[in-house]
């Protein structure tokens, strides 16, 4: 018979969702998971929950005394303390069930979460060592569908926002929710085993990485890192690499054809931006005109110009957070191109702190170059519209 010793024994604790039971896609892969890193699975199951919880307050508070009351006495006979590494796997109510057990566990720091589509109660509770998934089309979350995207990044939580997903993470296209089950999965492997993720190093902190830590991740795995904090990056759509590609292509053909000094990159090329070891980004396009910040390694220092192409996972992120990243690095133009609205935000950082707002049917000039550079925004869109 074998016997773990404290070191090898793993408890996964199962927290599933109101009607979403630990057979279904996310608890069932992430148990399968965890069992393959020698994990021990302790599942939850909740019994007696209201009918029609949702959007009901007062019923789902219930909801939620009942499948804590019942959890607490599923693991009443637990010690977490006896284990080296303790999961909690968490989907919907399960992960407001799974925060508030952690918070208040004498082992505490022994336990990390995975949240499946959590709500904003789960953030009322202290998490520090978790990874969050989301969907921008959740009717649970409420009207506001990045809330749970901006409750994680105040926390400093990783979180994944899976574009036109519900509340199980799922579409209406069965394929693409096939494709985006496997990143996910593979996102939470990496979580359960340790390997290559933000978490490798213990003693971190959202906030406390570093160039170091951002090098040692595997190649396939896109993230930037902003101020010490590490973000999932969505793979682009298509339609995003289309219109990225073309602007590219039409600033590469003007500056080659003037025998121009600057360079332009499109993403994934890493921009050390503020010449530190807390912050690398990848912008969609840039222009660089300072040779002296390149090497074969990544730019060192802002680039001139840079444009961002809208996802729904990288929206807040781009228009909030790079915005002033970007403007205080000494960035000279920024453009965020939004294709859901089909407009241009422009800023010219040198003049003032205003936006100049464009179509897709514009003519945009290219502020570096004095407007003798322009884009003719409408021959992108006719280019890229029959692929939408």
């Amino acid at each position: 018979m074998e016997i773990k010793t404290m070191k090898e024994k793993k408890l996964a604790v199962i927290f599933p969702g109101i009607g979403y039971t630990a057979d279904k896609p996310l608890l069932y892969y992430s148990r399968k998971i965890a069992a393959l890193h020698g994990y021990d699975e302790k599942i939850m199951a909740y019994t007696g929950f209201p009918p029609k919880i949702k959007g009901d307050r007062a019923r789902m508070e219930q909801s939620f005394r009942i499948a804590l009351e019942q959890s607490l006495e599923m693991l009443k006979d637990v010690d977490f303390s006896e284990y080296e590494d303790v999961l909690f796997i968490g989907k919907s109510i399960g992960t407001i069930v799974a925060a508030k057990i952690a918070s208040e566990s004498s082992a505490k720091d022994k336990i990390r979460q995975i949240l499946y589509t959590p709500l904003e109660d789960t953030f009322l509770f202290p998490i520090e060592k978790a990874i969050a998934f989301t969907g921008d089309d959740d009717p649970w979350v409420g009207r506001e569908k990045s809330r749970i995207f901006g409750l994680c990044e105040e926390r400093k939580i990783p979180c994944s926002l899976i574009p036109y997903a519900n509340h199980s993470l799922e579409s209406k296209d069965p394929f693409a929710d096939m494709k985006e089950l496997y990143r996910i999965m593979k996102e939470t492997e990496r979580f359960i085993s340790d390997m290559a993720t933000v978490f490798e190093n213990k003693e971190k902190k959202q906030g406390e990485y570093t160039l170091e830590d951002y090098l040692a991740l595997p190649d396939e795995r896109r993230v930037e890192l902003i101020d010490g904090v590490i973000y999932d990056m969505s793979a682009p759509t298509g339609y995003h690499q289309l219109i990225a590609g073309r602007l590219y292509t039409m600033l590469f053909q003007w500056i080659n054809g003037k025998e121009g000094k600057c360079m332009p990159f499109m993403s994934p090329v890493d921009v050390q931006l503020d010449c530190d070891n807390k912050t690398i980004v990848q912008p969609d396009v840039l222009i660089l005109c300072d040779k002296s910040k390149y090497t074969p390694e990544r730019i060192v220092g802002a680039p001139d110009f840079v444009a961002e192409v809208l996802s729904k996972s990288t929206k807040r992120k781009d228009i909030f957070i790079k915005l002033n990243k970007y403007k205080n690095a000494g960035v000279r133009e920024y453009w965020i191109i939004d294709p859901d609205r089909k407009t241009v935000m422009v800023w010219h950082f040198e003049k003032d702190d205003n936006i100049a707002l464009y179509s897709f049917r514009d003519r945009i000039p290219v502020g570096i170059y004095d407007g003798e550079l322009v884009i003719d925004f409408a021959e992108i869109d006719d280019m890229v519209a029959p692929w939408m």
